[in-house]
């Protein structure tokens, strides 16, 4: 099987599509099938070609950026040369570049698509107009596509775009190196826990709809206990000043980027993980499962997508109401001090992450997902 995955970026690059792709790429590949990897630079750079843990990666030069989209002018030359080698394509939404480019060079071609998250944007600012005028392109590329993964049942129901194509879906939870986010040093836990103490863990970017000024609202009602937040973002100084408002500064820890050393023991030093995010921008919360797999009982909001699907509400943690501190604050509390309810959440938090989550269960998955589409007959275009 020859597989072509395009996305924005690859590793080194950080964040969440890019571990998807890179777990499911390396995996693919180390099964002994081919696949090829077209991202952009992060730097500008000439575009070139590097193997990456075993995968070939045609990384190329970005010309600039427009809404959070790499536009790379290399890229419809190099479709149009290798397109015609692969038994399939696969592509990330969202990342309409790549989509425009798929309507014009490869319509015919059996292709899936990941469909990560619907997109959300100010309906008056540039970028709102901008995904205005791009929505009927969506449309048009969910109804081309042979098959479209999806994280999540939840997401086939709350996503206007996703809904009438619900036949193409086909749900394939993102991966969580369980191997991986299990190996941690025990000197290095032990420092966190006598660092922090009793602490409650948020991870991910400081940015509006991760919900981070709700969570620190609901640390003012909690009686004890200590908020570790890792990572950065562009509201990091509006939400320090909002802790020395609520003289919380002995309280709320701002560490910046993290390695993933340090994130794997935080994971493990932590009483609990909390994702307070407030819009269905937060597809599907992978920082949820990666702490699961550490059995850690979390708690996310309810959002319709697969934030609910990841955590169970009353079995791996809590589900709260989006932007509602006195209700975060009342489930970070039972956690934090009902050590019963915390075991048996703790519990059920790794299995579901181990039996639904694991590398190589949805690599398995997406496999199998590929031989059903290859087995079917060609296209026409």
């Amino acid at each position: 099987m020859k597989v072509l995955f395009l996305t924005k970026y690859y590793p080194p690059a950080e964040g969440g599509i890019e571990r998807y792709g890179y777990m499911l790429c390396s995996d693919l590949v180390a099964g002994g099938d081919h696949v090829e990897v077209v991202a952009a630079s992060e730097e500008r750079a000439p575009s070139r070609q590097e193997v990456f843990d075993g995968v070939k990666v045609h990384r190329l030069d970005q010309q600039f950026n427009v809404s959070s989209t790499p536009v790379t002018l290399d890229l419809p030359r190099l479709l149009h040369a290798v397109v015609d080698d692969f038994d399939l394509i696969h592509i990330n939404f969202p990342n309409p570049w790549t989509d425009l480019l798929y309507l014009a060079l490869c319509r015919g071609r059996k292709v899936v698509l990941t469909y990560h998250s619907d997109i959300f944007r100010p309906a008056r600012s540039l970028s709102g107009l901008l995904l205005r005028a791009y929505s009927p392109f969506i449309r048009w590329v969910l109804s081309r596509v042979t098959a479209i993964i999806v994280s999540s049942p939840n997401c086939v129901v709350s996503s206007p775009f996703l809904n009438p194509h619900r036949a193409k879906c086909r749900v394939i939870p993102m991966p969580v190196d369980v191997a991986e986010i299990t190996q941690v040093d025990d000197n290095i836990v032990i420092e966190e826990r006598e660092r922090f103490g009793n602490f409650v863990f948020f991870l991910g970017r400081l940015v509006h709809y991760k919900g981070v000024r709700y969570l620190i609202e609901a640390l003012d009602r909690v009686h004890d206990g200590v908020l570790v937040i890792g990572s950065d973002g562009p509201l990091e100084e509006e939400l320090k000043n909002q802790v020395d408002r609520l003289e919380l500064g002995q309280r709320v820890h701002f560490l910046g980027r993290i390695t993933d050393e340090r994130r794997r023991a935080l994971y493990h030093a932590c009483r609990c993980f909390v994702l307070p995010s407030i819009s269905h921008a937060e597809g599907f919360g992978i920082v949820l499962a990666e702490a699961m797999a550490c059995g850690k009982p979390v708690i996310s909001t309810q959002l319709q997508t697969g934030t609910s699907f990841v955590n169970l509400d009353g079995v791996t943690g809590y589900v709260v109401p989006p932007g509602d501190p006195v209700a975060l604050a009342e489930k970070i509390e039972i956690l934090l001090h009902d050590d019963e309810i915390y075991a048996r959440m703790a519990c059920k938090a790794r299995e579901r992450a181990e039996s639904e989550f694991d590398r190589p269960i949805v690599v398995d998955k997406t496999r199998s997902l590929y031989e059903d589409i290859l087995a079917q007959p060609d296209e026409s275009s």
